[in-house]
């Protein structure tokens, strides 16, 4: 449907609308200028565009308004003879789409066979020309389409009918069925609401049958995202069956000219695994040596969770090398990888505390920050937790570590 407000010639080669309208029986009904009016009497016709005429062609003068003295006197027809142009004037046409057409100035010639629509013309008024397989699309500004069909001898054609100057509304085709399925009538009206769509269909003359059944395009639509939890309740049953994977920085560089530290956690057994990197993007190959550690002792790996930062992209290839699933948490929900990230926390703060404890300067802790967070994983790795109700180690190794007769503490003298 397409509305255009143009001054209406109410005449239509002298014969009233109203009266055709009582007079016939019509397959279409129309409004111009919001009066009803049934079929516009006069056949369809075939509109052929052409890509070389520089002007559009009529073969007769039907509809045509704001007539002028043409601006040329001849044209040239098919056979290479010259022709007279008897007029020039405006045409609007309307396609069965509702979709309409003005012809600005184009020239009758009776003696022509075809009516030629200017594809150059078209494109000067601003339409956009585009093929849509083997056919021609004629796009307005308004986004307004009409598809001229190729036919066997290569021309792209059209057809429409010529009508009255107005503002032409195509109501309702009156040959379509006026029962049609509630459920179609929700397809075709753009999923409205029963209410709404009862309505419509009043307006144009249906009669809706059935019962409206639940559409699953609504339900995709109005879906809602579940809700996402922000903590992790995931209990892991044996080890490997999860690993949480981060990292952190970047800090000043440490005495070996490393910026980053790179952390992860079996979660059933907590023991935790630290290294430290000059760069991002050297996690995922660290960590498939933990991968191949992991495997060597009987025990691969079966998940991995990470964010879904860059550097973590390539835990896909990882994971289809060893057989394993990577979880990428969502973004802003850190609390999802809440075990690797609480451990990382906790190793900084052990690291610094002992580091404090131990009077070490500031630029004594900035250069040795790393050897004490590897320190602190080591002493966690040894240390009772709440949570297995034993020591890391013991969760994964079945017996204690020897380590627990040399632990001392950072002391200043043992640093320097």
């Amino acid at each position: 449907m397409i509305e255009e407000t143009k001054e209406v010639d109410h005449n239509w080669n002298g014969s009233n609308f109203d009266d055709m309208f009582d007079n016939f029986s019509y397959d279409n009904v129309y409004q111009v200028n919001n009066v009803t009016y049934g079929d516009i009497p006069n056949d369809e016709e075939e509109f052929a565009a052409d890509t070389a005429a520089s002007d559009h062609f009529v073969t007769n003068n039907r509809q045509m308004y704001n007539k002028v003295q043409p601006t040329r006197t001849t044209a040239m027809t098919t056979d290479g003879k010259k022709t007279t142009i008897d007029e020039t004037g405006n045409v609007d046409l309307v396609c069965d789409s509702g979709t309409k057409l003005t012809l600005n100035g184009a020239n009758c010639v009776n003696k022509f066979k075809k009516n030629l629509i200017s594809v150059a013309r078209c494109v000067d008024d601003g339409r956009k020309v585009t093929f849509n397989g083997k056919n021609l699309m004629l796009m307005s500004k308004n986004g307004q389409t009409l598809e001229f069909k190729r036919r066997p001898d290569n021309l792209y054609c059209l057809k429409a009918k010529k009508v009255p100057n107005g503002t032409i509304t195509k109501v309702y085709d009156t040959t379509k069925a006026t029962k049609i399925d509630i459920n179609e009538a929700h397809d075709k009206f753009g999923h409205l609401c029963e209410e709404i769509l009862r309505q419509t269909a009043n307006l144009f003359g249906l009669e809706l049958v059935g019962k409206l059944n639940c559409c699953e395009g609504c339900a995709r639509s109005k879906a809602k995202q579940k809700k996402v939890s922000h903590t992790t309740e995931t209990n892991e049953t044996f080890i490997g069956e999860r690993f949480y994977l981060d990292q952190s920085g970047p800090y000043d560089k440490f005495w070996n000219g490393k910026t980053y530290s790179q952390c992860c956690i079996d979660g059933y057994t907590r023991v935790s695994f630290v290294n430290f990197s000059n760069t991002k993007d050297t996690i995922v190959e660290w960590f498939e040596t933990i991968c191949d550690e992991m495997i060597a002792r009987g025990t691969p790996i079966k998940h991995v969770r990470a964010d879904p930062a860059g550097e973590n992209k390539e835990l896909i290839n990882l994971a289809n090398k060893h057989g394993m699933k990577v979880e990428y948490t969502l973004p802003g929900t850190p609390q999802m990888n809440g075990k690797v990230e609480i451990r990382q926390t906790v190793l900084i703060h052990k690291a610094l505390a002992g580091m404090h404890q131990a009077n070490l300067n500031e630029t004594i802790r900035i250069t040795l920050w790393n050897e004490a967070v590897n320190y602190a994983n080591d002493i966690a790795n040894l240390t009772w937790s709440r949570t297995t109700k034993s020591s890391p180690y013991i969760m994964m190794n079945k017996k204690n570590s020897k380590l627990g007769d040399h632990v001392q503490p950072l002391d200043q003298r043992k640093m320097e």
